[in-house]
């Protein structure tokens, strides 16, 4: 049966304009049968049929978020990003969707890319977001949000130039920033960015305290957050210290490409202790 509920949910999420079509004619034909004879007037027919359509509208737009809701759940508690990957590319094939939910959608495919560690195709989809074409309320976070994601892509990558571009063009957004909703939205992102960036620059003792204060809740942001801490203690030749949160990240980071890439570190402070 949660087969059949999950084939229905994401038939109508890729086929969202011609499943309220038929799902509203269905609708308020039953409607229309079922109360023709309390309702004598045609006006509250019409009235009741086109409030029948907003019902179903509601229904089949909400259906991809189930489907988004229901991946991102599989990347934060199981790491694992490739459900997030396909159902972005699912749902970014459609065209009934708005731009707000267009753009979102492509930072998540991003997100999820970057997680399974196939950057040069996450650099490339986040090059082709356009938070601009958003509305108001999202412009400014989400100019940002890019800039954070394309300084932290292009540092994964070893375009270290790119990335200190990409780092001043977010501080500059960041301070230039006018709703006070913006600080809420992407504090957490900026700080993330800033942490990086003394990682690049050499200033671990800094980033170690930025770390120590931070706090994960779930099973992904604690992987990433034991990522960190091993950059951190590379960094400052504390073998022991980066070893532990490597082993963390292997035992625990699921299918996320940082379960690799923690190996590889671990064998180099193997072969270095010997």
């Amino acid at each position: 049966m949660k087969k059949i509920i999950d084939r229905v949910n994401h038939w109508i999420a890729a086929h969202e304009i011609i499943a309220t079509i038929l799902f509203s004619i269905i609708c308020c034909g039953l409607y229309s049968l079922l109360f023709r004879s309390q309702f004598k007037s045609p006006l509250f027919i019409i009235l009741g049929n086109v409030f029948v359509v907003y019902l179903v509208w509601r229904f089949v737009s909400y259906r991809k978020f189930a489907i988004i809701n229901k991946a991102f759940d599989a990347l934060d508690r199981a790491c694992d990003p490739y459900p997030l990957i396909e159902e972005t590319t699912m749902l970014l094939r459609s065209l009934a969707h708005s731009k707000d939910n267009t753009q979102m959608f492509i930072m998540y495919q991003h997100n999820a890319l970057s997680h399974a560690g196939e950057y040069d195709r996450a650099y490339a989809v986040l090059n082709t977001m356009q938070p601009e074409q958003m509305s108001k309320k999202f412009t400014e976070s989400m100019v940002i949000m890019k800039h954070c994601y394309m300084h932290s892509i292009c540092d994964k990558m070893g375009r270290y130039d790119e990335a200190d571009s990409w780092y001043e063009k977010l501080e500059d957004a960041y301070s230039a920033a006018k709703d006070p909703l913006t600080a809420t939205r992407v504090g957490r992102t900026v700080e993330n960015a800033r942490l990086l960036k003394m990682c690049r620059s050499g200033e671990f003792e800094e980033a170690l305290e930025m770390m120590n204060e931070s706090k994960a809740e779930t099973n992904l942001s604690k992987v990433l957050r034991e990522m960190r801490f091993a950059r951190i203690y590379i960094g400052m030749s504390d073998t022991e210290q980066a070893r532990e949160s490597l082993e963390y990240v292997i035992k625990n980071g699921g299918k996320l490409y940082y379960v690799e890439r923690a190996k590889k570190l671990l064998a180099s402070l193997d072969k270095t202790e010997e």
